[in-house]
């Protein structure tokens, strides 16, 4: 069973890089351009993952992180160009389990591990493996 991924990016060029990324990592890729369409993807579809981009026009990544933790666990990776500290403590406390700067994070992404399980659906065989690794996640930030 594939990882349903929500790429929340405003743009388009950005968007089909990471999604041709995630895809290869067999993926099924959402897409949302900003944080209202993400919301109603969120909603109808319950992805298993969330990749937001911060700067997204009308409410930012972080309002969206700020509302969508208001009813969902749902694991979310913050993806930005941003490298303000205030940036990832904010996307951290609002509730963003993760936070990857964009273009370098190269090889790091590979060695984060999925957020907390009980934050994520997992199968049996997914359990049993050990902890899964955020590498979906880690193909989409190495190339953006």
């Amino acid at each position: 069973m594939s990882t349903t991924v929500l790429l929340v990016e405003d743009d388009p060029d950005v968007r089909a890089m990471l999604r041709l990324h995630l895809e290869d990592e067999n993926s099924r890729v959402l897409e949302a351009g900003d944080a209202e369409r993400a919301l109603e993807r969120i909603e109808s579809d319950r992805p298993d993952l969330l990749l937001v981009d911060l700067k997204l026009p009308g409410k930012s990544g972080l309002d969206l992180v700020r509302t969508v933790r208001m009813t969902s666990q749902v694991p979310i990776i913050v993806v930005t160009a941003q490298i303000d500290t205030h940036d990832v403590v904010a996307a951290l406390e609002l509730g963003s389990d993760d936070y990857i700067t964009k273009p370098a994070c190269g090889r790091s992404c590979d060695a984060r591990p999925m957020p907390p399980s009980n934050r994520r659906r997992t199968t049996t065989a997914t359990s049993r493996s050990g902890p899964p690794r955020a590498s979906s996640s880690a193909a989409a930030c190495r190339s953006s």
